[in-house]
């Protein structure tokens, strides 16, 4: 599988359930929202925008994704929107608005994001248990020793006509 195929199986409307754990603190928390995932082309707004905050040549993109997400579905938690665009480089990286990283697509159709900065070092593995079924995996380590885990279950929402 290509990262263009990926980002066309990725697109859709998903509604999300996240644990997270900090493993340093021993604490968790749970959460859900609704997630609308919307590929790029090369020549979208976005991709060209975060090409240039980048100093990248957006011919070197590969398209991306905006994500947006809305937890207002979960009760009792104050409620969060917003959106983050990805954009996918032909070299192997990715751009975010706030830090830049590699990605791989492995043999098995996983596609492992990683950021290493002096705020942090993250490893996300994100995969398809079905056309409907999204799983992701992150693991978070901070430069005071903490870590934290998460683990999302993602599932299509089918809409009828």
């Amino acid at each position: 599988m290509e990262i263009q195929e990926f980002i066309e199986l990725w697109a859709g409307l998903w509604f999300a359930q996240r644990t997270s754990y900090q493993l340093n603190q021993q604490t968790i928390d749970n959460s859900k929202a609704e997630l609308t995932v919307v590929s790029l082309e090369i020549e979208h707004p976005d991709v060209v925008q975060l090409c240039q905050q980048y100093q990248v040549e957006p011919s070197l993109s590969q398209g991306g994704i905006k994500v947006s997400w809305d937890n207002k579905i979960d009760w009792g938690k104050s409620q969060q929107v917003g959106s983050n665009s990805l954009v996918f480089l032909k070299t192997g990286e990715f751009l975010h608005p706030s830090f830049r990283g590699d990605y791989s697509l492995g043999s098995d159709e996983a596609l492992t994001l990683s950021v290493v900065s002096q705020d942090l070092s993250s490893n996300e593995r994100i995969y398809f248990a079905s056309a409907n079924l999204k799983l992701r995996t992150v693991l978070t380590e901070y430069p005071d020793g903490s870590n934290e885990t998460a683990f999302y279950t993602e599932i299509r929402k089918i809409t009828t006509s």
